[in-house]
């Protein structure tokens, strides 16, 4: 009896951070989808202008439902030239977040090899979309993520298939 009363508290805490672990590996992967579909949604646009950037935040939130997000999300949207002389050129940054956004999607780390790898004698043209996520505080382990202080990013490289990401409307 007293090894049962030891050992139940244990083990319901390991099934709960289980779970826990579950949802918060789920997130990352909503996370990651998010920032793909906004890629690709701007990447085949014609013609993009600053309110559509914006509802792109809006987007971001629906697909990750801001029940298992605190009220800060960040999204870093860049547009990207590859030149075959002139090299990789940031055409135009920019950024939005959330009221409460403490998520940082400033200066995104960018690999260059994977947009010079496709490059030929043509300029290409991308659309980067970096996207972070704090987890709310439903979780069972929010405590420890808050110490630890953990935010989910992803970011996504999409071709875009009109020149119109050179300017803005």
């Amino acid at each position: 009896m007293v090894e049962t009363a030891l050992i139940l508290p244990l083990f319901f805490l390991l099934i709960y951070a289980g779970i826990d672990l579950v949802r918060l590996v789920a997130l990352t992967g909503q996370v990651n989808h998010s920032s793909a579909v906004i890629s690709g949604i701007l990447g085949r646009e014609e013609y993009i202008d600053e309110v559509e950037l914006s509802d792109s935040l809006k987007l971001a939130s629906q697909i990750l439902s801001l029940e298992n997000t605190k009220n800060s999300l960040a999204l870093g949207i860049t547009a990207i030239s590859s030149h075959p002389r002139l090299g990789t050129v940031v055409l135009w940054t920019r950024s939005y977040s959330d009221e409460g956004g403490s998520c940082n999607t400033q200066n995104p780390e960018f690999n260059t090899s994977a947009v010079e790898a496709k490059e030929s004698e043509k300029i290409g043209f991308f659309i980067v979309v970096n996207l972070c996520a704090i987890p709310a505080e439903t979780f069972f382990l929010s405590q420890l993520y808050l110490a630890l202080d953990l935010r989910l990013s992803s970011q996504s490289v999409s071709m875009a298939l009109h020149p119109a990401v050179r300017i803005l409307d």
